[in-house]
């Protein structure tokens, strides 16, 4: 599920520069293919010239899953307990800048809205098939209706952000009514799923946990829509 490499290859880029013996540069064809950077505008090619590369599709707020390693669960263990792929081709990777922003999934069913805190974000949705990744088991008389690894990692102060997650027709067809509809994120640390205080807006289809506790996702966290399985009392909300 890895991206392609976001980066320009800007072959032939002569910058014309005269060698003092009456002979122009030699063509000096940087070649920056993989150039995966968040950084936008021209490099400096390391002898004062630029070489006018416009690194467009990797500047902040980039949306489209810019990750270059190969598909593959994430090394840390804690993240790899919740199965996150940071690399993968559906991963969607985004650094906001100081005034925040929006990042959503690339099916549109997952967003992320950072504020305007003046502290610059990492954002990752990575999202998750429980049909394939059937890891970490659901709470006792809870079922998927859609799930998805996320981090939220500021660089200083915690950030505010605002998660939305969208639901379909179908959704509400086989899972019931969607007022039962509740998020959770697994812990961790705690080892067990944590329920979080979520609005639903029935026209719109959406289920809203806003000002969410970006501590618990400094590393990738599960976190899922669930619904009560239905002819089964229902489930004790967890603290």
């Amino acid at each position: 599920m890895a991206a392609a490499p976001t980066g320009s290859s800007n072959n032939n880029n002569s910058n014309g520069n005269s060698s003092g013996n009456g002979n122009s540069s030699n063509d000096n064809s940087s070649s920056n293919n993989n150039n995966s950077s968040s950084s936008c505008g021209g490099n400096s090619n390391g002898n004062g010239n630029d070489n006018g590369n416009d690194n467009s599709s990797t500047c902040n707020e980039n949306t489209s899953g810019q990750n270059t390693a190969g598909v593959g669960v994430s090394t840390d263990p804690d993240e790899a307990v919740v199965g996150a792929q940071p690399s993968a081709l559906d991963t969607v990777t985004a650094n906001l800048g100081p005034g925040g922003g929006t990042v959503g999934s690339l099916d549109g069913l997952e967003t992320v809205i950072v504020a305007n805190t003046g502290v610059p974000i990492l954002v990752q949705i990575d999202p998750v098939n429980r049909a394939t990744d059937a890891s970490p088991a659901l709470p006792l008389g809870w079922r998927s209706i859609r799930e998805f690894n996320l981090k939220l990692a500021p660089i200083g102060a915690p950030t505010k952000a605002t998660v939305v997650i969208h639901y379909s027709d179908t959704d509400v067809a086989n899972a019931g009514d969607p007022s039962s509809f509740a998020v959770f994120y697994y812990s961790v640390p705690l080892q067990r799923w944590v329920q979080v205080p979520a609005t639903l807006d029935a026209n719109a289809h959406t289920v809203t946990v806003s000002d969410i506790d970006v501590s618990a996702f400094i590393k990738f966290a599960r976190v899922a829509l669930l619904a009560p399985v239905q002819g089964q009392p229902a489930p004790t909300p967890t603290p």
